[in-house]
């Protein structure tokens, strides 16, 4: 039985914790530093053995309490807690990104070479059935060599009002940059398919619709008190009741998590950020985003990042030199065909008891479980496989903020 620890206990630390308990393993320690998120973990786990901390450093003064440590905490923590995690002798699975800058992640990944530590990152797709199927499928050579890849990460719009207007990935000074936060494992995928050396990367975007000037006229700061609290689909209150899962993220910050009437009065607080309006925020981060890569072996690949589309989910072309495979995760079928040859579906859609990101979530875990009893079962995600994608985000942004300047990849 592995025994785990979790630092940061919002939405990805619950799930993980959820999904790691599932597979027979022991909760050892939670650590966070909002006192409501521990009350709310003493009431949802069992709590025989569990220690509670509301301390980083008490957290890690008190040595290595489990085997594995879930790192789930804000981006801009990561560094710190990593490196620390790696000298108490933790194996870490780390949410991404791994840090806020190139430097960091490189400080990170030779740490865990000096340590000798096994340090995976939560770059879930890589292990969801849609995106494997098409990786057997192009490792079959039935479709030649890739010649391009059209990736689009479909953001949707709630989920970008909550996270990226309003919420904890806003604004790049405190976080990261919306291409790193968001989009570093759509770039690892492109990477993964790709199976060669980026050589160039250029990118642009920009931030057209959350800000002040185009806010409706006379409109309020805050939802509540705004006449177009009936017509706006970014209105607060319907937007929540809407998407559930969301006023439960709310709830975490802002009420009992299993009082969804006190999350509602809590967002008629002007303390509380998803009270206000999206174009009267603090955000910088982009609402849309384009990356081209080009590859040492003359292929090319394109990721569109997108906050306007009605729900949230990823889309995919790839062209080969001999065939095409295409889809996109809600219909959650694959279209296959070979020029002048075979064509065929492969649905995905009827596999039922998985998780997060088109099942992702609970295979990464089942897998990490397994690779502990089981030498075959190796980590797709080791921290070494994860260094391309992170480079390729971080110029993304460098060449975006230079207009799309083209940047060699060293």
């Amino acid at each position: 039985m592995i025994d785990f620890a979790v630092i940061g206990f919002g939405a990805r630390g619950q799930l993980y914790t959820e999904l790691l308990i599932k597979n027979n393993c022991q909760l050892k320690a939670i650590c966070d530093i909002d006192e409501s998120r521990i009350d709310a973990a003493k009431k949802g786990f069992p709590s025989d053995g569990v220690e509670y901390f509301t301390s980083v450093d008490d957290f890690f003064n008190k040595g290595q309490l489990a085997k594995l440590l879930i790192i789930s905490t804000l981006d801009q923590c990561h560094f710190e807690h990593t490196i620390k995690a790696i000298k108490a002798g933790y194996d870490i699975l780390l949410e991404k990104p791994i840090a806020c800058t190139l430097e960091e992640v490189q400080k990170i990944y030779d740490a865990s070479v000096k340590h000798h530590t096994r340090v995976f990152i939560c770059y879930v797709l890589r292990y969801a059935p849609f995106f494997i199927e098409i990786k057997k499928l192009l490792d079959s050579k039935k479709f030649g060599d890739i010649a391009t890849i059209n990736l689009t990460e479909n953001v949707a719009y709630w989920h970008q009002a909550h996270s990226f207007v309003r919420g904890n990935w806003r604004n790049s000074k405190e976080s990261t940059p919306m291409i790193v936060a968001k989009c570093c494992h759509d770039l690892d995928i492109i990477s993964w398919f790709m199976n060669e050396e980026p050589e160039y990367v250029s990118s642009m975007g920009d931030l057209i619709l959350f800000k002040k000037e185009n806010a409706p006229k006379d409109a309020s700061h805050y939802c509540f008190e705004c006449k177009y609290q009936k017509t706006c689909p970014y209105e607060n209150s319907h937007f929540y009741k809407k998407y559930p899962w969301w006023i439960r993220q709310v709830g975490w910050y802002y009420g009992d998590l299993e009082d969804k009437k006190a999350i509602e009065e809590c967002l008629k607080n002007k303390n509380n950020p998803y009270s206000r309006c999206v174009y009267y925020c603090d955000n910088n981060v982009v609402d849309h985003q384009i990356t081209n890569i080009y590859y040492k072996n003359g292929a090319t690949a394109h990721l569109t990042m997108t906050a306007f589309s009605d729900d949230t989910y990823r889309s995919i072309h790839i062209h080969c030199t001999f065939g095409e495979i295409y889809g996109d995760m809600v219909e959650n079928v694959l279209h296959c065909k070979i020029f002048g040859g075979e064509k065929w579906n492969i649905d995905l859609s009827k596999m039922g008891g998985i998780e997060g990101h088109g099942g992702g979530d609970s295979l990464m875990i089942k897998q990490l479980v397994d690779s502990y009893s089981d030498d075959n079962q190796q980590m797709k995600s080791a921290i070494k496989e994860a260094l391309t994608s992170h480079k390729l985000a971080f110029l993304s942004e460098e060449s975006k903020n230079e207009k799309g300047k083209r940047i060699k990849i060293s």
